[in-house]
């Protein structure tokens, strides 16, 4: 009878066949079952992510927490500027934000230089009026005179002459202290060289009897006196009248200093 030889694999050699089916068994199962629950927090990192393989399809809304993404990740070459409504417009925003400040700017300094020219008149206007002077109304009977106004070498006065009978006659004159002023007026017209300290310069005059009489309005008699070194200039009106305001002569002189 022959014998049939029987082949049996040593120990080793199975527990060797035993492990290389595990292993291939273990590895097509892994590669089917490996979820986010079999990932390590952190295990996958930048360098294991292939350039351009995460799209906006892989990326779901809310996946990844602002926290995992670090500063300054997503740039605006990542970006779809359509998705983002008006931010294309940012720079139009701007220019009329700009545009707006620079408009309030300009009104801003139209209204200063506005408000520094209305400055510039008022005191203009109060130089002007701090520089006008009226004696008011002055009465006088016959025979009287009086100083109405003493400005710089200049002497203003008024008399009442008697006519005869009522007739009275208001009379307004200017007198210099210094030789070599200036004088015009509707009575009297003097050069410089002229006018002289003791002539008494007619510059208003109004006569009548009963009758109440005024050289108001356009009979105004305007005049015009400067000292020689100009630092007084007289520009004035003297009105004069009978029988007013209680008085035989009256008098209202008015001047502005434009020294």
């Amino acid at each position: 009878m022959s014998k049939v030889s029987s082949w049996r694999p040593s120990p080793a050699m199975v527990v060797a066949l035993l492990a290389l089916t595990v292993a291939l068994g273990g590895s097509a199962y892994a590669a089917t079952k490996i979820g986010t629950k079999q990932i390590k927090a952190g295990a996958v990192t930048a360098k294991k992510i292939r350039a351009g393989a995460v799209t906006s399809a892989k990326i779901r809304t809310g996946a990844v927490g602002t926290e995992k993404i670090a500063p300054d990740a997503v740039t605006g070459a990542q970006l779809l500027e359509s998705s983002l409504g008006q931010v294309p417009r940012a720079e139009t925003a701007n220019r009329a934000e700009r545009a707006a400040l620079a408009d309030k700017a300009t009104m801003a300094e139209s209204a200063e230089s506005a408000q520094a020219a209305e400055t510039a008149q008022t005191a203009k206007t109060a130089d002007e009026f701090s520089r006008y002077f009226t004696t008011g109304v002055v009465t006088l009977s016959k025979g009287e005179e009086t100083l109405l106004a003493t400005i710089g070498p200049f002497a203003i006065s008024g008399t009442c002459e008697d006519l005869g009978g009522i007739a009275r006659r208001s009379r307004t004159v200017i007198e210099t202290s210094l030789p070599d002023s200036y004088l015009v007026s509707d009575f009297n017209s003097y050069s410089e060289a002229d006018f002289e300290p003791g002539i008494p310069a007619e510059i208003g005059n109004d006569y009548g009897d009963d009758e109440p009489t005024w050289s108001a309005g356009a009979e105004n008699e305007e005049w015009l006196a400067a000292s020689p070194d100009g630092s007084v200039v007289l520009r004035g009106q003297a009105t004069n009248g009978v029988y007013m305001f209680g008085g035989e002569c009256v008098y209202t002189v008015s001047w502005l200093n434009e020294g």
